[in-house]
């Protein structure tokens, strides 16, 4: 600039980064920039009153405008070249290690905020850490779009249940606890599933996810079997001031299980019921189970043949039939797929035809087994001791149906069991069957689209674990499919969802999964002719 421009007052136009251009200043624009002002003044005023008035009382309805910054300041990002998804992969495994090997009741408490938990630590960021690489990275977006592309009848119904999720807050009759619900929902599952997408279409995630799922299994073993000894929660006493919670449920936890008719401990872990740990030991059997039969080195088989009876021996300390029951139907499918794939790569063998022709007696003597061995009747169907939690579970069957049918759309995420009024131990409000909670929440629309997305999931990987090459990242489709099969039984007589992001990220897999398949199967497809177009 010369001097003589600085005379005349023209100064050069003012820098603006790509892909950003310089607007051209009216009248209207000014009128509006000056009403915005006045506007965010008048809101802030009143922000701060009611600020002052209600906290520490009421502080989660004032952090939402900070949210709601904080992701427009996402989305103006500009295009980069490199995303941060190193960092995101590596706070997804870490949020991944925090599901099972830290109690989500200890926490840090303050007055009038949510559970500062270490999965709230982890999955907060994680979840930032996506939007970043969404909103910076074209690449990353067309990738995932890329990825997704196979599988259109798992991702669209998660697209769906999280707009069902979130538009279920209309529902509520108590929408601000149902906000927490849905912002927990958002972030451990449907945010999960998505990060899951992405991570596992890169080589050895699947096998490192599936190795640390063996891992956490045994640390929750370790665990398990102490408990079991001392009959009760390890750390009950001996938890840090800043980690302990003034809750009757959190305090009911510390005290231990007992069943009420026997007297019995029921152990539970890093869990907040026996049901919850059951569960995740039979999620994880099939796994240990592909371990031992699937193509790994003698070391790792001998280490899953050792694995197994410790996992039978704490579903037995859980005291939990959903346990057995899970395990049993992860033990028989897995022998039916394995026995099935076996078969097809290996026509001229004889132990995957020995294994399917024999496996309707198998089956027939399993299940007769479980009602002429007194004990084993006791541990799978139930009698004496468990017959109030089974009258309960049908009450909520009877009673719930009336109001599904009453109001089809649900009542809004969180209010199943308050709208189901059933009252179990400590007097609180209780609901066992996942079935009629997702139907109460979320309406039948939503009862369809969440079994049918895990449904559809369960197909996707049965039928591309059979056609998969000898691969050992591909055989992890069988364990996926028969866990998430174990998920869709369980769910009839447990209600709790603290093991539901494993199964999101079982469902990411297998998209994962089912895309590197169709790569390689396009790579093999001899190329089309002129005439063939």
């Amino acid at each position: 600039m010369t001097p003589t421009d600085e005379a005349a007052g023209s100064l050069p136009p003012p820098a603006v980064l790509k892909p950003y251009h310089l607007a051209v200043d009216t009248i209207w624009r000014r009128l509006l920039r000056y009403g915005l002002i006045a506007a965010l003044g008048l809101f802030m005023v009143i922000y701060g009153f009611y600020y002052a008035v209600t906290t520490p009382w009421l502080l989660v309805p004032f952090t939402l405008p900070f949210g709601i910054m904080l992701l427009i300041v996402i989305w103006a990002l500009p295009d980069m070249r490199a995303a941060p998804t190193l960092t995101m992969e590596r706070l997804y495994f870490a949020f991944y290690v925090c599901l099972a090997v830290w109690p989500n009741y200890l926490a840090i408490s303050l007055p009038g905020l949510p559970w500062i938990t270490f999965i709230r630590l982890t999955g907060f960021p994680m979840v930032l850490a996506l939007l970043i690489c969404l909103s910076v990275s074209s690449g990353f977006r067309k990738d995932m779009a890329d990825v997704l592309s196979p599988t259109p009848w798992i991702w669209k119904p998660v697209t769906a249940f999280a707009v069902i999720v979130t538009y279920s807050i209309a529902l509520s009759a108590a929408p601000m606890a149902s906000l927490q619900y849905v912002i927990a929902a958002q972030v451990n599952w449907i945010a999960v599933f998505f990060l899951s997408v992405y991570i596992f279409s890169k080589p050895g995630r699947v096998e490192r996810w599936a190795y640390l799922f063996w891992g956490m299994l045994l640390v929750l073993a370790v665990i398990a079997i102490r408990e079991d000894r001392i009959q009760r929660v390890l750390w009950a006493g001996h938890i840090p001031s800043f980690f302990a919670i003034n809750d009757p449920v959190v305090q009911s936890v510390l005290g231990g299980s007992y069943r009420k008719a026997t007297g019995e401990y029921r152990v539970k872990a890093m869990f907040t019921t026996a049901l919850g740990l059951a569960e995740f030991m039979a999620l994880s059997i099939p796994f240990v189970l592909h371990f031992m039969m699937g193509p790994f080195r003698r070391a790792v088989k001998i280490a899953a043949i050792i694995t197994l009876p410790i996992a039978f021996f704490v579903v037995l300390v859980t005291g939990s039939r959903l346990g057995m029951v899970g395990t049993l139907i992860g033990i028989l499918l897995y022998s039916l797929l394995w026995g099935a794939r076996r078969w097809r790569q290996e026509k001229a063998g004889i132990v995957g035809p020995a294994l399917l022709l024999a496996y309707p007696a198998i089956f027939v003597f399993v299940a007769g087994a479980t009602f002429a061995i007194p004990r084993l009747r006791r541990m799978v169907w139930g009698g004496g001791a468990t017959d109030a939690s089974d009258a309960t579970r049908d009450r909520q069957v009877t009673e719930g149906i009336p109001k599904i049918l009453h109001n089809p759309f649900g009542y809004g995420i969180g209010r199943g069991a308050a709208i189901l009024g059933i009252r179990g131990s400590h007097d609180t409000l209780t609901i066992d069957n996942y079935y009629i909670s997702v139907a109460l929440d979320y309406g039948v629309i939503g009862f369809i689209v969440f079994y049918g997305m895990i449904l559809a999931t369960i197909i996707y990987a049965t039928r591309a674990a059979l056609r998969a090459p000898d691969d050992r990242e591909f055989s992890y489709l069988m364990p996926i499919a028969v866990s998430l099969s174990s998920f869709f039984v369980i769910k009839w007589v447990f209600a709790q969802s603290g093991n539901h992001s494993l199964v999101f990220m079982m469902m990411g897999a297998v998209a994962a999964l089912l895309w590197r398949l169709k790569r390689l199967d396009d790579a093999a497809a001899p190329p089309r002719s002129r005439l063939d177009r």
